[in-house]
């Protein structure tokens, strides 16, 4: 069997290259492997927004493991309520919420907390103009703004 010091060394890295490696079979051969091959054993994480259509006077509890949450409006002017989850459900989760020109000053959009959660010590955000957001993150016990867009 060769000895793997006798081969030259190769310091540039890339995705076709090959690793030896085993399984984890009755036999233990011996396998060559890609590093894509690897890679394509490793989930991918959906990073498409949850997009919520927001209703005069509605209201919806964020329950999707999106980090992006769209915000779009339906109907007339009012208020629309986005109930974060609790922060210490998903510690060190960062969730970016944005909104498009169609939320205004009469057509909000009210960020708010379970009961005992807060957001830098408050129990809600509004966001009320044209293109708003806010990145949140989560600490384990509650929200703290890192972003605003206004």
């Amino acid at each position: 069997m060769a000895k793997i010091s006798t081969y030259p060394t190769d310091t540039t890295v890339s995705i076709k290259d090959m690793l030896i490696g085993t399984d984890n079979g009755s036999e233990n051969a011996t396998k060559n492997y890609k590093i894509s091959d690897i890679l394509a054993l490793v989930p991918v994480p959906d990073i498409s927004p949850f997009i919520v259509v927001c209703t005069p006077a509605g209201g919806t509890v964020s329950t999707q493991p999106n980090d992006t949450v769209y915000l779009n409006w339906s109907g007339d002017s009012g208020v629309f309520a986005y109930k974060l989850p609790l922060a210490s459900a998903i510690p060190y989760r960062q969730i970016m919420i944005v909104s498009d020109s169609i939320i205004s000053a009469s057509k909000s959009v009210n960020v708010i907390t379970e009961a005992g959660d807060f957001i830098d010590g408050t129990t809600s955000y509004m966001l009320g103009t044209p293109y708003s957001g806010i990145s949140i993150w989560s600490d384990g016990s509650q929200w703290i703004i890192t972003q605003i867009k206004a």
